[in-house]
């Protein structure tokens, strides 16, 4: 008997895997009063008939596409798949949110009140509809200046140039420049890029119509004030154009409605702001003069100390005087101060003389070049009016008009005009004749000096026995003559260099 054991047959291993789930798809319908209930579908033209039906999409029904039949049954009844999901849509709320703005859009009456109130000077009036609600004049949700005057997109700006309110102009600017009260008007203490952003749109957004800027309008309107004003930001664009490819300074006093004189002064004003080039010259407080570039607008009043020594002008003065005696006397010298200025006022330097307008570049650097090279010896003898002496002659050869620092009104005036040669002060347009040198104080006790001819002064004290107001009053004068003429009162022949004078003795 065959005893072999059957041979076994080979046993097939069948891979069974589940099937793929087949997709749902979940619509869920936010909880409202009256609305459906969210429900799951089979196929994807159910769900989207389901949620663009008319009550759903009334309610704001949205629907998603799910493997998971639990997950599918979840956000049908929640509207989240889980509570992970939920967390990260509660944090994407959170970041995507804005800020509420606690004033509310303002309305067309408003806007009117607001344009009569600039337009007729109404500061009062105009101040009042703009703290009660600061959107009449930015626009919150686009950082923006509101338009006032829908026809020509006029915003305040704008409207403030045109009818010359000055008032206006500086509470705009002041308050897109203060993070205090852009804070309260948006609800958020983050507005410094808000601020950064609202001050060039306000300065550089043009009107529908000629699209010109505010600038302008303040020069097409003789507005000579806000010229100034406009043109001292940096973000100002002074050569921008209109629909005529004309600047601003191309349009000075178009429209002024003064006449004369004064039309004369404020044109000569603008364009002293407005597309020219000038050289400044400063000091600081105890004397270290600094010779700056030219520059396209007109030189700030106060600039920060150089970064080096090297910036300083050539042929400093100090050094020299620090070696050798004092050959002046000591009534007239500027060496002996009132009292120690502070640190802070030793770091700033001051403008103290203005050379320009020039047309070009080119003539502004060469007239730089010339300034900061010539009269060396003049500059190291006179080491306070070196400079300004040799600027002033310099202008005059040139024909360029010159303007320096006056101690006793603390302003600018100008020394030479090639124009109308008079002498004038440059911010109050104050006319002189050319031989006269007043010095006014408004001090009790003024000392005035009145030079009406060369070898014409008189002096006039109303406290004789002030002598101190008597020599501070002295130690600021000077008398503008010729460079020759500078040269050999200042600077003495080589043979008596070792001589000095004693100074007086003091009064018993």
């Amino acid at each position: 008997m065959n005893t072999t054991p059957p041979r076994s047959s080979p046993v097939s291993v069948v891979n069974i895997t589940p099937p793929p789930s087949t997709p749902v798809y979940a619509v869920f319908v936010p909880a409202s009063v009256g609305s459906p209930a969210g429900e799951v579908f089979k196929t994807l033209r159910e769900a989207s008939s389901f949620a663009t039906s008319p009550l759903p999409k009334r309610y704001g029904a949205r629907f998603k596409r799910f493997i998971n039949q639990e997950e599918a049954d979840e956000y049908a009844r929640n509207g989240i798949a889980n509570k992970a999901s939920a967390a990260i849509n509660d944090n994407k709320e959170k970041v995507a949110s804005e800020p509420t703005v606690p004033y509310p859009a303002p309305s067309r009456p408003q806007l009117n009140e607001v344009k009569r109130a600039i337009e007729k000077l109404d500061n009062k009036q105009f101040e009042k509809l703009s703290e009660e609600n600061p959107r009449v004049l930015i626009n919150t949700q686009a950082d923006t200046p509101t338009i006032i005057a829908e026809g020509c997109r006029y915003n305040a700006l704008h409207l403030a140039a045109r009818s010359g309110n000055l008032f206006v102009t500086e509470y705009v600017l002041h308050l897109v420049q203060d993070h205090d009260k852009l804070a309260k008007i948006y609800g958020t203490p983050d507005v410094g890029f808000r601020s950064a952003v609202l001050l060039e749109n306000f300065l550089t957004t043009p009107d529908k119509g000629e699209n010109s800027t505010p600038l302008h309008f303040a020069s097409k309107f003789g507005e000579d004030k806000i010229v100034a004003l406009l043109a001292s930001f940096p973000m100002c664009n002074l050569n921008s154009r209109n629909k005529y490819a004309m600047s601003p300074a191309d349009v000075v006093c178009e429209r002024a409605t003064v006449t004369g004189e004064s039309r004369v002064q404020r044109s000569a004003n603008i364009r002293r702001h407005l597309g020219a080039y000038y050289v400044g010259f400063y000091r600081s407080s105890d004397g270290d003069p600094i010779l700056a570039p030219p520059t396209h607008r007109y030189p700030p009043r106060v600039r920060d100390p150089p970064s080096d020594a090297a910036s300083l002008c050539n042929g400093n003065a100090r050094n020299v005087l620090k070696k050798s005696p004092v050959k002046i006397a000591p009534l007239l010298s500027r060496l002996s101060a009132a009292s120690t200025p502070a640190l802070e006022q030793i770091e700033t330097f001051n403008l103290k003389a203005v050379a320009g307008p020039f047309e070009t570049e080119e003539k502004a650097s060469d007239f730089y070049a010339l300034w900061n090279s010539t009269g060396k010896e003049i500059k190291l003898c006179d080491a306070f009016r070196g400079y300004e002496n040799v600027g002033r002659q310099l202008a005059q050869d040139h024909e360029v008009m010159f303007a320096e620092y006056c101690p006793s009104i603390r302003s600018l005036i100008t020394t030479f005009d090639p124009d109308d040669d008079k002498f004038y002060d440059a911010e109050e347009g104050e006319d002189a004749q050319p031989g006269d040198v007043t010095l006014l104080c408004n001090q009790p006790g003024d000392v005035i000096l009145v030079c009406n001819q060369p070898e014409d002064e008189t002096l006039v004290c109303n406290q004789p026995g002030d002598v101190t107001l008597l020599c501070n009053q002295l130690s600021e004068l000077y008398i503008a003559t010729p460079v020759s003429a500078t040269s050999s009162v200042f600077c003495s022949d080589e043979s008596d260099d070792e001589e000095y004078r004693t100074p007086p003795s003091s009064p018993k």
